[in-house]
């Protein structure tokens, strides 16, 4: 394991050369290309670009300095196996051109000092990544493991993907421009969501729990279906169109703090007569409308709901689900179990 230095004066601008890199800070070169138990600094000594090309690289961790002011370019990605510091003050760029930065330990601290980037971000290994400040990308977020973002904020310009695994934590998430969020089949998204955008958002399939999925502005336009399965869920999501709704198991309270639009289903038929799903209002005695487009697919088993207004839409209907200040709901005498079913 060694400290590595970036230095001005190398063989050419390649990370992958072994003459770009120093022992020492502004010494000579020679030192071998970083590996994955290397710590690497780019600071003023060192201050002339650098691209990270042919091939994916890895560092135990990166330091980046104020001194430094040129350009790191991402052609290939990056990936930091420990803590990723961008210090205060720093005016240089990193700069995209198809590759990312990624977080692959078990455990590591990012700290931004302010600095927005503007390339795509990840993480590639199960890992807890504390956020020691706010952590803002106008490109993308890609999962791609478990993940347990815990403190501050992390703000994303563009799409963000769950791939594989669980994303949790105390970590609050923003979309504050366009692209789409989604969740791959298994992979579930767990933090709190904010959509804040002047852009339009993609709600695709998502796997979502836990957390509060909230939409403050912009258009959000969606054939997705918002699948629900471990735990109790919030949804304010302003009168938006999803795709639909599924809860696959008993016991789980969807709460919405404002209104919603299924234009395509309604799936509640995890839940078992011993422990029904609930829909509810955030507030009590408060409706919030949720409606079932005409058109739409429903299959119910035991849902029940209170303050839930689907007047606008088509009825809904429950197999002895208890209904409490509901509009345009009905309980049904015989199960429904067997077969999807369309009421217009």
């Amino acid at each position: 394991m060694a400290v590595k230095y970036w230095i001005n004066g190398g063989v050419d601008n390649n990370w992958g050369t072994s003459g770009n890199w120093s022992l020492a800070s502004g010494g000579g070169g020679g030192a071998g290309v970083p590996s994955s138990s290397d710590d690497v600094t780019f600071d003023g000594n060192g201050n002339v670009n650098c691209t990270i090309a042919t091939s994916l690289r890895s560092s135990k961790t990166l330091t980046i300095t104020s001194g430094y002011t040129s350009t790191i370019t991402f052609t290939t990605g990056l990936s930091v196996l420990g803590n990723i510091t961008i210090n205060s003050g720093f005016a240089g760029t990193l700069s995209p051109n198809g590759g990312t930065l990624s977080m692959v330990t078990a455990s590591g601290t990012w700290t931004s000092n302010g600095y927005i980037y503007s390339i795509p971000l990840g993480n590639n290994a199960s890992t807890t990544i504390t956020l020691a400040d706010d952590l803002k990308t106008t490109s993308n977020y890609t999962s791609n493991n478990n993940v347990v973002l815990t403190n501050n904020t992390l703000t994303v310009g563009g799409s963000i993907s769950i791939a594989t695994g669980t994303a949790s934590g105390t970590a609050n998430i923003i979309m504050n421009g366009s692209g789409s969020l989604s969740t791959a089949a298994g992979a579930i998204l767990k933090n709190n969501v904010t959509i804040n955008s002047a852009g339009s958002v993609t709600i695709g399939n998502m796997n979502y729990n836990t957390g509060t999925l909230t939409n403050t502005s912009g258009l959000i336009t969606s054939t997705g279906v918002i699948s629900i399965n471990t735990s109790n869920t919030t949804l304010d999501l302003a009168g938006a169109s999803i795709g639909g709704i599924t809860v696959s198991v008993g016991g789980i309270t969807i709460t919405f703090k404002s209104g919603v639009i299924l234009t395509g289903s309604l799936t509640a038929t995890g839940p078992i007569q011993s422990a029904h799903a609930f829909f509810v209002s955030s507030v009590g005695g408060v409706q919030r409308s949720v409606t079932l487009a005409q058109g739409a697919t429903q299959s119910i088993n035991f849902l029940d709901a209170t303050d839930i207004n689907s007047s606008a839409g088509q009825t809904i209907w429950t197999w002895r689900g208890i209904l409490s200040n509901t509009n345009n709901w009905n309980v049904m005498s015989t199960s429904p179990r067997t077969a999807s079913y369309t009421y217009c």
